[in-house]
């Protein structure tokens, strides 16, 4: 070999070499997500407190993925969150580029809809939760005859529900069902929304569900406040309605009430432990969950999300990475069959 040749080898291999590292280091993660269109999609409706968290959450979590990709924000409803559901799992892209805030109680769905639901919960992506929140029986505080939640054992109740998949149908009914009160569920009202405006015109004694910041907040500011809660449903006792609002200490566990273990997983099943969830559809590639995963992680830790939680006087409790979802939801599915029918019964009665 020439002089010439062996000089133009070593250029060339030297060059080679130099490239080597570059190409070693290229993230493909950052590579698909960059100038990439992800979705964010809410399963209830663009007004409320619920679709501002999701909201929120496209904005931020943004700047934690690989690649710095835009965010987009889709409302899917219906069927009690249902449809949305089903479209993750069957029909949604399962690349990465797809995302979805279930509602509450998402988890029991398969127990009650096995014919609707379309989706295997444990083969769902989870990505994380934003916090655990509480569901309420919360009536008029000037009830003549109801002070307690046993009370409702022996008066009949009128609250609000939108439907028979709501967190608000459901845990009354459950509480019929176990404790022996009578709450007489009303459906058909517009979200939990409509429900609490029926109630404050003297429609209804009541309502469940949450209670957060932007829903009616200057009920709790009166004095003396006009509501009084019954009970409280979730894995353990929360000090704060929403942030500023402290919760009454003499409101009880609903799972404290039951009488032996298995009354006690029942109650379990109308906890509101997944509230404000992140998923994904089945099938997306693994490094691609991981790194959704660690920019949820990320955000939640992140400053400038903090600060506008905090300034929106939105709560972030027992927040959730993906893997213990994850581990939460395998827990849920593995239900003795004897409560599930119990559940089942109570619910559709």
């Amino acid at each position: 070999m020439s002089k010439t040749k062996s000089l133009l080898m070593s250029a060339v291999l030297a060059g080679g070499s130099l490239l080597t590292p570059t190409l070693a280091s290229a993230d493909p993660v950052a590579d698909f997500y960059k100038g990439k269109q992800i979705v964010f999609t809410h399963t209830g409706g663009p007004a409320g407190g619920f679709a501002l968290y999701t909201r929120i959450l496209s904005k931020h979590i943004v700047n934690h993925i690989p690649g710095n990709p835009k965010a987009v924000i889709q409302f899917k409803q219906g069927g009690g969150g249902m449809v949305g559901m089903n479209y993750l799992y069957n029909a949604a892209p399962k690349d990465g580029s797809y995302f979805l805030m279930p509602l509450p109680g998402v988890e029991a769905q398969p127990f009650l809809y096995p014919k609707k639901v379309k989706f295997d919960i444990t083969k769902i992506n989870w990505i994380g939760n934003i916090l655990k929140m509480q569901s309420f029986i919360s009536i008029s505080a000037d009830h003549p005859k109801v002070k307690s939640w046993e009370d409702a054992k022996s008066h009949v109740i009128r609250l609000g529900a939108s439907g028979k998949g709501s967190e608000t149908y459901i845990m009354p009914m459950l509480m019929n069902a176990v404790l022996g009160t009578r709450f007489k569920v009303i459906t058909g009202y517009k979200g939990i929304m409509g429900a609490t405006a029926a109630w404050e015109k003297g429609e209804l004694d009541g309502r469940a569900g949450g209670w957060t910041s932007n829903m009616r907040p200057h009920l709790f500011k009166q004095d003396p406040q006009p509501i009084r809660l019954l009970v409280q449903s979730g894995a353990e006792k929360v000090a704060e309605l929403y942030p500023g609002q402290p919760t009454p200490k003499d409101v009880p566990l609903l799972k404290d009430l039951a009488k032996n273990d298995e009354e006690r997983q029942l109650l379990s099943l109308v906890e509101r432990t997944l509230a404000r969830a992140v998923a994904g559809p089945p099938g997306m590639p693994k490094a691609r969950v991981a790194a959704m995963r660690k920019a949820f992680d990320d955000m939640m830790k992140d400053p400038a999300y903090l600060a506008e939680m905090k300034k929106r006087n939105l709560a972030i409790t027992s927040p959730q990475t993906g893997a213990e979802v994850e581990s939460y939801i395998n827990g849920i599915a593995a239900t003795p069959q004897r409560v599930v029918d119990r559940y089942i019964a109570a619910v559709r009665n």
